[in-house]
């Protein structure tokens, strides 16, 4: 939660909840849910910003939100990689710089280290830096 809204929003929502609103079959539909995004490969980011702000600058739930785009197919190849350059801007995961603040924080307990380290490698691909470099001149233009 990075704003009092977002916070009197959770508040609120915890408040209207009743006792045993989920029924067995929601738990059982998040479990086939999961199982199919771990069985990617993929991260389990809820984009919930705890691990905000980066030192340097990474936007580190959108580079897990391009990430996992990418591991389930939602986005494929040069235009997963578009789409990163697009979200990212200059917060892309290869400015991170491993001190380990956004892990502190994370309420999922996501190794966000390691996993930087594998949306860095997936995405930032050789073809990267030119297609960045491109990109950021097109982007400029607009």
């Amino acid at each position: 939660m990075n704003t009092m809204k977002m916070i009197e929003e959770n508040i609120r929502i915890a408040y209207e909840a009743k006792l045993n609103e989920l029924t067995l079959n929601n738990f059982a539909i998040y479990g086939k849910v999961l199982k199919i995004i771990l069985g990617k490969g993929t991260v389990t980011c809820t984009c919930c910003g705890y691990c905000m702000p980066c030192p340097k600058g990474v936007d580190i739930s959108m580079c897990f939100t391009c990430y996992i785009d990418k591991k389930s197919g939602i986005e494929s190849g040069i235009i997963a990689e578009c789409f990163y350059i697009q979200r990212t801007h200059n917060h892309q995961a290869s400015l991170f710089i491993e001190c380990g603040k956004c892990e502190k924080h994370c309420t999922q307990n996501i190794a966000i280290r390691e996993e930087l380290k594998k949306v860095k490698k997936e995405l930032e691909e050789p073809i990267y830096r030119p297609a960045r470099y491109i990109a950021q001149k097109i982007m400029k233009r607009k």
